[in-house]
């Protein structure tokens, strides 16, 4: 069990780090991840190129050759759950690999299995990031699930690809005030602090850019009916000298509630690692992972426009140019006709001299080669169009197996860094099972068909279980 504390001094010190963590290049990348989002289900047009696309007459097209590569990798990727192989040190640890192999799959199957894996790495390689959370449930099971982006704050000097060097890594949540009250205990009610009496005065008499953005950033922490609050689970890692002289790590857990209340615990002894595991595509050495989308967003852009270039194209030559008087048209409206001839209506002034209509001409056969150009590139970064279609003869699968072969050899960074995630997750799953669940109930976890169940019932009974007749009668 954790301890409430109300520190306004603690709950400062706690909100500088946060909000130092949310600044710098945070907001940049979160935005990258939300455009990233976007653009897999298809917003891939900003405001501004739509009002100029209506200007010109043009469609707002959408080729998402996207949607349809990153559900392909994450076909390939994630098609099963990870199988873990794990190690004894000699003969006498056999019985124990074998539990801990029972005990992994209990998890993947409380967790939802190859569902919360194909979640994590679609989200993983479209988001930029993706997050696996262990916790032990509420009906005793040790369970994970999956994080977004925009759940978790990263201490922004960590290097490490797992975050194992982080000073914190932060989950942030928002909750009803009445939840929050009932979980943790809170009988009085939570302060939303004024400008004016805030007991945050550096946050408030500097003007620069930066702290307006964190003032901004507190302001937001309670709703504006005050019926929802944001709070951060605040994971820190903490050293200490065993009796052999080694250093040993153990978790702190601070959650931080509003801006005075702080409720601490520790995790138990046996949980030494951060139970929040980063999935991403590409490191960076920093929290700032990307995905596949971020490397292809501008093929995609260059695959819409040039659509949107040729049937322009095809449309001005093939439309008739309308030539009108402004007094030969009612109210000074043509609306109406450009809803019929995008394009192609033209106004001049009573008397005026007829203009010159210069006809549209093709486009060059370069502006073709380099679309098809960007499509192979695109295919390149991606999966190729003739793997994601199907075969049309049963004489293309042996090929159709060797293209799958080349395109995993080339996805092997992507496969590594998922692998050292996964089995980083298999390792703190055993930890949180050795931390939370009794002798007994890991008995039952790996006796399936409940044959250790049923030998003591029959002894129980005062039965010889060695002997069958003594069992049969």
């Amino acid at each position: 069990m954790g301890t409430l504390v109300k520190d306004r001094e603690k709950a400062y010190k706690l909100w500088s780090r946060i909000l130092n963590y949310e600044t710098g290049v945070y907001p940049s990348w979160i935005a990258d991840c939300t455009s990233n989002c976007l653009f897999y289900h298809g917003e891939q047009w900003t405001e501004t190129e739509r009002e100029k696309l209506k200007e010109r007459g043009q469609y707002e097209l959408v080729i998402n050759r996207i949607r349809k590569a990153m559900r392909g990798i994450t076909g390939m990727v994630a098609a099963n759950i990870p199988k873990y192989q794990i190690v004894s040190n000699g003969e006498s640890h056999d019985d124990k690999v074998a539990i801990a192999n029972k005990l992994i799959d209990w998890a993947w199957s409380n967790s939802g299995g190859t569902n919360t894996f194909r979640k994590a790495v679609k989200r993983a390689i479209v988001d930029n990031i993706s997050y696996m959370l262990v916790y032990f449930s509420r009906d005793s099971k040790v369970k994970f699930d999956v994080l977004n982006y925009s759940d978790v704050v990263v201490d922004p000097a960590s290097k490490h690809p797992l975050f194992d060097d982080a000073e914190m890594v932060c989950i942030r949540r928002y909750l009803a005030i009445d939840v929050v009250k009932e979980i943790y205990g809170i009988t009085e009610p939570l302060s939303a602090w004024s400008f004016n009496n805030t007991g945050y005065p550096d946050l408030i008499e500097r003007t620069d850019t930066e702290y307006a953005s964190k003032i901004d950033i507190i302001g937001k922490v309670f709703s504006p009916d005050k019926q929802y609050v944001k709070i951060y689970e605040c994971y820190r890692k903490e050293m200490y000298r065993l009796p052999d002289g080694e250093l040993g790590s153990k978790i702190k857990k601070v959650t931080l509630i509003g801006f005075d209340h702080i409720y601490e615990e520790e995790l138990p002894a046996h949980i030494t690692e951060y139970p929040v595991i980063p999935l991403y595509s590409e490191d960076t050495e920093n929290p700032y992972k990307r995905g596949e989308v971020h490397y292809v967003k501008d093929l995609q852009r260059f695959i819409n426009k040039a659509y949107g270039v040729v049937l322009m194209n095809a449309q001005t030559m093939s439309m008739p140019k309308l030539i009108f008087e402004e007094s030969a048209i009612p109210d000074g409206d043509v609306s109406k006709f450009e809803e019929v001839t995008p394009n192609g209506i033209y106004v001049v002034t009573t008397g005026s001299k007829e203009p010159i209509v210069v006809q549209g001409q093709p486009i060059n056969s370069a502006f073709f080669n380099l679309y098809l150009d960007a499509v192979r590139q695109f295919d390149d970064s991606t999966l190729p169009a003739q793997f994601l279609n199907s075969m049309n003869t049963p004489s293309q699968h042996s090929d159709l197996l060797q293209m799958r072969e080349n395109i995993l050899d080339s996805f092997k960074d992507l496969l590594g860094n998922i692998d050292y995630a996964t089995s980083r997750l298999g390792m703190i799953v055993l930890q949180f099972c050795q931390a939370f669940l009794g002798k007994n109930k890991i008995t039952r976890i790996i006796d399936g068909n409940k044959r250790l169940q049923t030998i003591e019932k029959y002894l129980k009974m005062s039965l010889n279980v060695d002997d069958e007749n003594s069992v049969a009668k």
